[in-house]
C-alpha cells in the first residue's frame, strides 16, 4: 500500500537514518516545522531488531503500518494531493539486507545524521547509567555490593551505595569504573524497558557466554555505528542523491544547514525550523518506544524547547572509556564519522574562512567558542578541506 502511494505521488517520505544519540529527534523536530511537511513518526522500525527473542514475526510489517496508519490520519484532514512525512530511523534497528534496500526504493533523498561519536558515545553510556533508577530492587542490590567493592559508600543511612557509584561516574564520566560487562547489563536493562520479557529470554547468554563476545556484540550493536557503517557503505554511497547532515554544524549555523536541506528536499523553508517552534507534537514519546524515565526527561528536553540551540557539549577523553568502547570508537565509528562527514553530500562549510568563522563562533554562555569545547570536531572540519 505505502509502496503504491508513494510510486503514484501521493506520499513523500523523508527519512533520517542515525546512530543513537546524535540530535535525530531534534533535527526529525527541524524538519516537521516546515510547511510542507505534514507529520512524523518516530522509530516505527523499532521491534525490527534481527535478535531472535524479540516478537512478533513479522516486524517489517508492524513498521510499515504504524507508516500507513499515519498516512491515513494525515490524510483525512488534509487535502493537498501529496502527503508528506518525515520518518526517524535509528540505524540499530534496521536490518541489513533487503530491508533496507525496501525502504531506499521509497525514499528521494536519505538524510544520514552524524555527531562526533565521542560525543554520541559518552551520551549513549550516560544514558545507560541513568537508567540504573529504573531497575529492579534487587538488581540495584546486586550493584551495591559492586559499589562497595569499588570503594563507594553511602554514608546517609540508606544504604544506598548503587547511587553513590552512579553519582560519581556521571561527575567524572569515568566509565571505566564499571566494568564492560556491567556496560552490556546497563545497555540491556534500557533495552528491557521497552519489552518486559526480554531480559528473561535473552539471560541465557549471559549465563552461556564464557568470551563475553555476544554481550559485547550486544553493546556494540546498540550505539548503531557498526550498522551505520554498511549502511553508508554497502547501500548510500553508491545512491545517486542523499544527504548527510552534522549536528554539530546544524546547532552552529541552523539558518542555513535549514534552508539548504528544505532546497535539497524540496520542502518550504521557514524560519520557525530553527526559532519560534510552532509544530510540536505529544504522541513523540511513543510508550512502545519509550518508558524510561530519563529517556522521557530527554524527548521532553526536545517537545518543550523552542528552537535549535547552540552545542554546549565537550567529548569525553577516550581513555575512560571502557575497552570494548575504545576499541569501537577507534576502529568503527571515528572512522565511520569521519569518511561522512567528508563526503561530498555532507552540508558543511567548504573554504578555509567559512571553517574559522564557524570554529570561533562563541556558542556557551561563559563565552567558549566551538573549537575550545570540541577539538576533535574542529580537527574534522578542518581534515575536509583535504
Amino acid at each position: 500500500m505505502i509502496e503504491s502511494k508513494v510510486r503514484y505521488g501521493d506520499l513523500k517520505l523523508i527519512c533520517i537514518i542515525s546512530p543513537a544519540r546524535v540530535g535525530s529527534t531534534l533535527f526529525m523536530n527541524v524538519l516537521a516545522q516546515s510547511p510542507s511537511v505534514h507529520s512524523f513518526v518516530n522509530q516505527p522500525f523499532h521491534l525490527t531488531y534481527s535478535f531472535p527473542y524479540l516478537p512478533p514475526d513479522n516486524r517489517e510489517e508492524i513498521a510499515y503500518q504504524r507508516i500507513w496508519e499515519k498516512y491515513l490520519e494525515v490524510r483525512k484532514i488534509h487535502s493537498q494531493k501529496v502527503i508528506t512525512l518525515v520518518i526517524k530511523c535509528m540505524a540499530r534497528n534496521l536490518v541489513i539486507g533487503q530491508q533496507i534496500v525496501r525502504l531506499l526504493k521509497l525514499i528521494d533523498k536519505p538524510i544520514l545524521l552524524i555527531r562526533n561519536p565521542f560525543l554520541s558515545i559518552d551520551s549513549l553510556l550516560k544514558m545507560q547509567v541513568m537508567s540504573i533508577e529504573d531497575m529492579p530492587e534487587a538488581s540495584q542490590n546486586n550493584l551495591d555490593f559492586y559499589a562497595l567493592q569499588k570503594g563507594f559508600m553511602d554514608n546517609t543511612g540508606d544504604r544506598n551505595h548503587w547511587q553513590v557509584l552512579r553519582n560519581f561516574i556521571l561527575e567524572t564520566k569515568n566509565y571505566r569504573l564499571i566494568s564492560d560487562l556491567l556496560i552490556e547489563t546497563l545497555a540491556f536493562i534500557e533495552l528491557n524497558q521497552y519489552e518486559m520479557n526480554m531480559i528473561n529470554d535473552y539471560q541465557y547468554y549471559f549465563d552461556s557466554d564464557c568470551d563475553g563476545n555476544r554481550n559485547n556484540f550486544f553493546a556494540l550493536s546498540w550505539t548503531g555505528w557498526y550498522n551505520m557503517a554498511v549502511i553508508y557503505k554497502h547501500y548510500i554511497s553508491t545512491a545517486l542523491d542523499y544527504l548527510v547532515i552534522d549536528s554539530t554544524i546544524l546547532r552552529c549555523t541552523p539558518e542555513k544547514v535549514c534552508s539548504e536541506v528544505s532546497y535539497a528536499l524540496k520542502i518550504e523553508y521557514t524560519s520557525h525550523m530553527v526559532n519560534d517552534w510552532q509544530v510540536v507534537e505529544e504522541n513523540i514519546i511513543d510508550d512502545t518506544v519509550i518508558k524510561t524515565s530519563w529517556m522521557k526527561d530527554c524527548y521532553n528536553g526536545v517537545t518543550n524547547s523552542s528552537g535549535v540551540r547552540p552545542p554546549e557539549e565537550s567529548p569525553i577523553s577516550i581513555q575512560f572509556l571502557p575497552n570494548i568502547f575504545q576499541y569501537h570508537v577507534l576502529n568503527t565509528a571515528y572512522p565511520t564519522y569521519l569518511a561522512l562527514f567528508k563526503d561530498n553530500h555532507t552540508i558543511r562549510p567548504h573554504s578555509y574562512e567559512e571553517i574559522q568563522k564557524l570554529l570561533n563562533q562563541t556558542v556557551t554562555k561563559d563565552g567558549n567558542s566551538m573549537k575550545q569545547i570540541d577539538q576533535i570536531f574542529a580537527e574534522v572540519m578542518l581534515a575536509s578541506l583535504y
